[in-house]
């Protein structure tokens, strides 16, 4: 068997926090080597470093950058060693590079889905470009696939500033006992058969199609995910709440930081699930 992991850099997400040897080691040990027992593993990567500014949430205020340098960035892909990775370092200069504006996103229409309207307007480049990078990241996938004569039997993306503080399930546990669905934890974590994961650019192909006036699909990344998957044929959209990991944000005293570990079950004394986010790194040392 052979699995693809889609460790790819969203613009919500950020590098951010990936270069703490408690983000990235423990990817490595409880994500990627778990995961691929008896199976090959495929790595690829789309990354950012410029995008460092305070990022706002409607609920919890802004937390705070971690700013990423290409240097600090050499023990996390020595480590990872993703087959192909594309790396950003320069911010566009257009203020919205991936919208399309025959197909504006409004508050109007998100309202009408009963969806937030947050990524309308100011935050729009979060949701869309996040959704460009997964398609790109998807497309190379199946560039692989071609070029190796391979077909994968599943596809997954990580966000890659996530802590996973306890081994996950293997793929080929998840393909047995879920070969149906696709298993997900929010938009952080998304594993697919490989027979659904066209899932993965469906939202970004109908985007850029679309020339009929204002945008009538998903306007959020939970949505526009769980949207697609439904519509390639899914059982069900398995928010697996037992899933292993939490965004680490720059400090545990962060409000979001305790946020990200009420997302999770697998650990539910917040506490506990702080200390095992931040406090371990010397392990690594």
């Amino acid at each position: 068997m052979e699995t693809p992991f889609l460790f790819r850099r969203k613009k919500v997400g950020n590098s951010r926090t990936l270069v703490e040897k408690g983000v990235y080691r423990r990817f490595d040990d409880n994500f990627m080597q778990r995961i691929s027992v008896r199976s090959r593993v495929a790595l690829f990567m789309h990354l950012k470093t410029w995008d460092t500014e305070t990022k706002q949430q409607r609920k919890h205020g802004g937390f705070r950058p971690v700013p990423v340098t290409t240097n600090a960035l050499g023990p996390v892909l020595r480590t990872l060693k993703p087959v192909w990775l594309h790396l950003e370092t320069k911010r566009p200069k257009d203020k919205n590079p991936s919208a399309n504006p025959k197909c504006p996103l409004t508050a109007e229409a998100a309202k009408k889905r009963k969806e937030d309207a947050f990524y309308v307007g100011k935050y729009q480049e979060r949701f869309l470009a996040q959704m460009k990078a997964m398609h790109e990241c998807y497309r190379e996938v199946t560039s692989f696939e071609q070029a190796s004569n391979t077909t994968f039997d599943a596809v997954v993306k990580v966000r890659p500033d996530v802590a996973w503080f306890f081994p996950v399930k293997t793929a080929m546990e998840l393909l047995h006992d879920r070969p149906t669905l696709v298993t997900h934890l929010t938009d952080q974590f998304i594993f697919s058969p490989r027979r659904y994961a066209h899932g993965f650019r469906e939202f970004w192909d109908n985007y850029t199609a679309c020339d009929s006036g204002a945008w009538n699909g998903a306007h959020i990344p939970e949505l526009a995910y769980k949207d697609a998957f439904e519509h390639q044929g899914i059982s069900f959209y398995y928010d697996d709440k037992k899933t292993p990991q939490v965004i680490r944000r720059f400090s545990k005293h962060e409000p979001s930081a305790a946020v990200a570990c009420r997302r999770q079950r697998r650990i539910t004394n917040e506490t506990r699930c702080l200390e095992l986010v931040y406090d371990f790194d010397d392990a690594y040392d």
